[in-house]
């Protein structure tokens, strides 16, 4: 989900509506999200306080359209083998942790006149799912790197970089293939350029999504 994060009372919303609809018992649905900074407000409460944003609506909407994407998958499920890839791309990841002579760390977000000088992780993993014909019917690509290349006054509801990449993949592929970010431990890596442009949301969406493409093609990937 293009979503910051799950609050865990949203969590158990969305997996009983998942699990009434589907028959999957609730300690077997696990819930992702890309933590993009400009999607839906569905509440964050341990991180916004009394200023907390919720979009009750919004999250009605939501319970509904995940378990109603978890039951088409069901229903239109297929026999596939797996591959996996790796390699290095760079959209302009940093580590935001910038370390002093004496020691001590400056969040690059509070000076951003600092030169990053701490490790970055550039490395893009993806997995394929490929039906009997070979043919790409769904994805996984795994980046670490906070989503955070839109600017915040746009006031642009966005899934940033990683939403740009599954719609570009999905897009180019067609056929309802279905194309999942997941999320690494982005920790203190972000981009360099952060909040600055939408624009660089989508050419690093799109760098991930060339690479992936790439990789899906039928020598591509490690069984």
């Amino acid at each position: 989900m293009d979503l910051l994060q799950t609050p865990r009372d949203v969590a158990d919303r969305l997996k009983q509506r998942i699990s009434v609809r589907n028959h999957i018992a609730t300690e077997d649905i696990a819930l992702c999200c890309t933590h993009t900074h400009t999607g839906p407000a569905i509440g964050a409460p341990k991180v916004w306080g009394r200023n907390d944003l919720r979009d009750e609506a919004y999250i009605k909407t939501l319970a509904a359209k995940v378990s109603g994407a978890v039951h088409e998958a069901l229903k239109e499920a297929v026999p596939v083998t797996v591959a996996f890839a790796r390699h290095p791309v760079d959209i302009g990841n940093v580590n935001r942790r910038v370390r002093q002579k004496d020691g001590s760390y400056l969040f690059l977000g509070q000076h951003p006149h600092l030169a990053p000088n701490g490790p970055a992780a550039r490395e893009f993993a993806m997995i394929f799912f490929k039906d009997p014909d070979r043919k790409l019917v769904a994805g996984i690509g795994h980046y670490s790197s906070h989503p955070i290349f839109t600017p915040s006054y746009l006031h642009k509801v966005t899934g940033d970089y990683a939403g740009i990449f599954s719609q570009a993949v999905e897009k180019e592929v067609g056929d309802g293939c279905v194309i999942a970010f997941l999320q690494g431990t982005l920790g203190d890596q972000m981009p360099r350029k952060f909040c600055s442009s939408y624009q660089l949301a989508i050419q690093a969406g799109r760098k991930l999504a060339y690479c992936f493409l790439n990789h899906s093609s039928a020598n591509g990937g490690k069984p």
